[in-house]
């Protein structure tokens, strides 16, 4: 009822405040809410998960086949070629891996064998990646570690390429900034090496992509992100979903 419109707005704030205040102090005399039970907090730790003081694990990190690139003695170089029956999508697919992983290059499958392929390839790169496609569409991915292995075979699912993200932006020419989350487990460990080796170890820090890998129950996440200073900004998803075997080698 108050007809001056600046005390009516004060009086109206000054209501607001109060009802703020009251609200919190309700919040406060609540009890904690209980933690929902997923089955991240519910799962038992594995006999596997890689423990800080585990000396023989990290040791071996010096010896295996990804510590010379690791150690930046060897700079990476990616050979990225399909499998013989390639499909629509596969193009599109390869040329965002080639955005992604600095130093790839593709080179067309043709009717040569893997045997021969990697023969090749071993004199000049450091890994080999074969796209496997199935009904006009990539479902998975080949790793080979050059020239003695070891080979991880990846299955794609929920594939979407950066074109048909809504206001996508262009990756640029920066290394991205690696980062892996959640490889705890002895194989999930030398998976994580495995990735680690397929880029450089001296990322452009300052420079506006960030490549993150994320494993989740074992499927890996995926996320390519294009960042504007501190803040990203806007995000590429190209496989976000890698179904990753214990049974892989």
């Amino acid at each position: 009822m108050i007809k001056n419109k600046d005390k009516r707005s004060a009086v109206h704030a000054k209501l607001k405040e109060q009802k703020k205040l009251e609200k919190r102090k309700k919040a406060k005399l609540l009890p904690p809410r209980p933690v929902p039970r997923t089955i991240e907090n519910t799962r038992e730790a594995h006999e596997t998960i890689c423990k800080p003081d585990e000396e023989e694990l990290f040791a071996a990190n010096d010896v295996d086949e990804f510590s010379s690139l690791l150690k930046q003695e060897h700079v990476p170089k990616i050979l990225i070629t399909t499998c013989r029956f390639n499909s629509t999508r596969g193009p599109e697919f390869i040329s965002d891996l080639l955005s992604v992983i600095p130093n790839a290059h593709y080179y067309k499958r043709g009717t040569y064998d893997i045997k021969k392929i990697v023969e090749y390839a071993k004199k000049d790169f450091t890994s080999l990646i074969v796209v496997h496609t199935n009904r006009r569409e990539p479902d998975a991915l080949l790793v080979i570690g050059l020239p003695d292995g070891p080979t991880a075979h990846f299955k794609l699912t929920k594939l979407v390429l950066r074109k048909n993200i809504e206001n996508h932006g262009n990756p640029t020419s920066h290394k991205p900034e690696l980062v892996l989350n959640n490889f705890t487990t002895q194989l999930g460990h030398r998976i994580g090496r495995l990735i680690q080796s397929l880029f450089p170890q001296d990322p452009n820090f300052r420079g506006p992509r960030v490549v993150t890998f994320h494993n989740q129950r074992d499927f890996i996440f995926f996320r390519h992100h294009r960042q504007s200073g501190e803040f990203v900004t806007e995000g590429e998803e190209i496989f976000p979903e890698i179904n990753n075997s214990r049974n892989s080698k």
